[in-house]
């Protein structure tokens, strides 16, 4: 597995994959990613990763051949990606819980502010240790977010 770095370039432009390894968002977290997981990964026992369902191509497989996935992902690799993604929704409360709801019927093309700003705390690298509290003030008073920085 090479890890495959999210096509993001802005929040708006970016595609995205239709699948992602564990080793490609362990440890930083873009938009699309922590979308797929609440839609993908999050509906599934604890320790599991959706499979890619590839076509292979082959067409004449031997019935003795082993078919079905072999967990290619160490089962703490998985439970430390979950883990964090589930740590850093609870931390965002109602609108975290806002976020995942939106995620699953389909309207993460047309989120409301608290769901945004709860995918905003989402996305990141390593494990988040600022309050969403914290980190929604920082946002919002950002001058170069809100374009008051001073021009020389």
């Amino acid at each position: 597995m090479s890890y495959r770095p999210c096509p993001c370039k802005s929040w708006g432009t970016c595609s995205g994959y239709k699948y992602y390894e564990p080793g490609e968002v362990a440890g930083a977290f873009c938009r699309n990613q922590v979308i797929w997981m609440i839609d993908e990964v999050l509906t599934l026992d604890a320790g599991e990763w959706p499979s890619e369902n590839r076509e292979t191509g082959y067409t004449n497989i031997d019935p003795d051949i082993r078919t079905e996935p072999r967990p290619h992902t160490p089962r703490a690799l998985i439970m430390t990606v979950r883990g964090e993604l589930e740590r850093r929704i609870a931390c965002t409360k109602g609108d975290g819980r806002t976020l995942v709801e939106q995620i699953r019927n389909g309207q993460e093309k047309a989120l409301t502010t608290a769901a945004r700003q709860a995918l905003g705390y989402c996305c990141g690298r390593d494990i988040r240790v600022e309050t969403y509290p914290h980190w929604l003030h920082k946002r919002d008073n950002n001058p170069h977010k809100n374009g008051l920085h001073a021009q020389t």
